[in-house]
């Protein structure tokens, strides 16, 4: 049930707190923090934005400067366009490929904010938990 391998995460108002002042990036969320703790235990990130061009650039900078390298920028990993194409699948789908999507604009997220203690239980203590069981 929480075996969490594959995450893909918005970057403006999840990661950036940055008010809505686009492009800018400033205020990084604790999201990085269990992020990069996830990416320790062999989990994939991917950054799945709206954002192009120097706007994405400026983003995936930001987040290099938090620590937190992506597996992945708004396309399928790798192995997973590998997986595909050995299926007979072209793999040009717009649509992320992911156990859990991360992002202000889920309903809880409108309500109450990005729970990023709650996610970090999700993703690390509980797969912890299922693979030593």
């Amino acid at each position: 049930m929480y075996d969490i391998k594959f995450i893909a995460v918005d970057f403006d108002m999840t990661l950036s707190m940055n008010e809505g002042n686009f492009p800018e990036c400033a205020n990084p969320s604790e999201g990085f923090e269990v992020l990069k703790e996830f990416q320790n235990l062999g989990g994939k990130v991917i950054l799945w934005t709206c954002r192009e061009e120097e706007p994405l650039q400026m983003a995936i900078d930001f987040c290099k400067k938090q620590g937190l390298e992506f597996d992945a920028i708004n396309e399928q990993l790798p192995e997973q366009i590998q997986i595909g194409k050995m299926h007979g699948h072209k793999c040009t789908s717009r649509k992320l490929f992911a156990d859990l999507y991360i992002d202000d604009k889920d309903p809880r997220s409108l309500t109450y904010g990005i729970d990023w203690e709650l996610i970090r239980t999700m993703i690390i203590d509980l797969n912890i938990a299922l693979r030593a069981a």
